[in-house]
């Protein structure tokens, strides 16, 4: 669950309004929606968990809900939203700047093969661990990928040198095998 600030409604979505500057909690339903293809939360003050249910927004192409007070792990059903192309935000989008304390990136965000354009879309929001060799399958990213400013140790896997069309920065933190 999400505390949501409350000012003026931002969003209608499948019945829920939301809002800023007055906190409130809001669930996101859990069926699928049909025909929302963009979310961009960014930069909107909302704090607390990724919802499960953001996994059966799988029409969803485009999604930014960086640059917020977000915590916890990432839930592993992002994975299920497989018709991901877009941050939606070079400079802050999908989940960039928010504060995992640590948690390590799903490997199922691999699955969002479809990605284009990532950008800022893992900088720093304070991932931990390895990073998952799952995300060598992003291989349609033709721009920046940035894991960097996380907590981030071990190696490189191998597998991300199939990102033949992106950047990776290589002040990757505490990671070897930098060339």
């Amino acid at each position: 669950m999400m505390t949501l600030p409350r000012r003026r409604p931002v969003l209608l979505f499948f019945g829920v309004a939301c809002y800023l500057q007055q906190a409130w909690a809001a669930t996101l339903p859990t069926s699928e929606p049909t025909a929302k293809t963009s979310i961009d939360w960014g930069e909107m003050g909302y704090s607390g968990t990724i919802p499960t249910q953001f996994g059966h927004l799988t029409a969803l192409t485009e999604m930014n809900i960086g640059s917020n007070q977000i915590t916890g792990s990432v839930p592993t059903q992002l994975g299920q939203m497989t018709a991901m192309k877009t941050a939606n935000n070079a400079n802050s989008g999908f989940l960039a700047t928010n504060d995992f304390g640590g948690s390590k990136i799903p490997t199922e965000i691999g699955m969002m093969t479809l990605f284009t354009s990532m950008g800022y879309g893992l900088y720093a929001s304070k991932f931990g661990g390895t990073v998952p060799s799952q995300l060598g399958s992003l291989s349609m990213i033709n721009k920046d990928f940035r894991l960097n400013n996380n907590e981030h140790t071990g190696t490189i896997p191998t597998q991300l040198g199939q990102l033949t069309g992106c950047t990776i920065p290589t002040q990757l933190g505490q990671l070897t095998g930098c060339t």
